[in-house]
């Protein structure tokens, strides 16, 4: 009988042994250790891709897309005056290039040259320089072309007009007094406006202050222009411009139109006045 329960316990710890070693064997092939390097590594090169893709979608969406918009032109009535020598486009952005030109009605170039002015870049000129005069009468005359701003966003230009003769206005503004004067020197850092009045209403002003020796690669100090009536003021407003700093030098840059479309200076000229602050 004993000699039966050694035998017993004998078969009993045989097949416990077996299945212990296939249960092991088992668990190795269903979680092997090499799956989860794998998981690990695709889980991190996740990670990784993510910033990257986040970062493209948002330069794309804070590019400019917008196109320059036309707001005025010196023949926005559809008519012109025969003595003209230039016409000025206005818009509400700086206009980087332009291709644009003047024709009649049998499409033959005008010879106008177009250029942008040299303040904020937002106007474009067709200037007379030996190209042909207007004619009064039924012709049709044409601006065609486009602007582009730095961004690549084309307009397409399409305006038509006839030259018509009227008695109108065509004596550009006239300066009558300022605040500062060219060439100033010791000028307080504690200046705050500019004041420009007129002989007459003006209806636009491009007026800006640059500081920097020089007024084309100067740094725009980011002041506000105001227009009542008679009179022309540059300010500083609180949180937005720049406020002059010792012994520096800056230029107010002006410009204006009257009612009748009139440019004074005229052209592409500005008014300059360079001063310099006290030490």
């Amino acid at each position: 009988m004993r000699n039966l329960y050694s035998i017993f316990l004998l078969f009993v710890c045989v097949i416990g042994c077996v299945s212990y070693s296939d249960d092991e064997d088992e668990i190795r092939g269903v979680f092997p250790s090499n799956s989860v390097t794998e998981t690990e590594s695709q889980i991190q090169s996740t990670v990784e891709l993510e910033p990257a893709i986040n970062n493209e979608m948002v330069q794309q969406d804070n590019k400019d897309l917008t196109a320059p918009k036309l707001l005025e032109s010196t023949v926005d009535s559809g008519r012109v005056d025969p003595n003209t020598d230039v016409i000025s486009l206005r818009f509400n952005q700086e206009i980087a290039e332009i291709e644009i030109k003047l024709v009649d009605n049998s499409d033959v170039s005008m010879r106008w040259i177009p250029s942008i002015d040299t303040i904020t870049g937002r106007r474009i000129f067709l200037t007379r320089i030996n190209g042909r005069r207007f004619t009064s009468g039924n012709r049709s005359y044409y601006i065609k072309g486009f602007v582009e701003d730095k961004n690549g966003n084309k307009t397409s230009i399409d305006i038509e007009f006839r030259a018509v003769e009227e008695n109108i206005d065509r004596t550009p503004p006239v300066i009558l007094t300022h605040s500062i004067n060219h060439e100033a020197r010791n000028v307080s850092i504690n200046t705050d406006q500019f004041v420009f009045t007129f002989n007459e209403n003006i209806t636009e002003a491009e007026v800006s202050l640059i500081r920097g020796e020089d007024w084309r690669t100067g740094t725009d100090m980011r002041w506000t222009r105001f227009i009542d009536k008679k009179t022309v003021v540059l300010l500083k407003t609180t949180g937005k411009g720049f406020r002059l700093r010792n012994g520096e030098t800056y230029t107010v840059l002006l410009s204006v139109r009257d009612a009748s479309g009139n440019w004074s200076p005229g052209n592409n000229v500005v008014w300059i006045f360079r001063f310099t602050t006290h030490n």
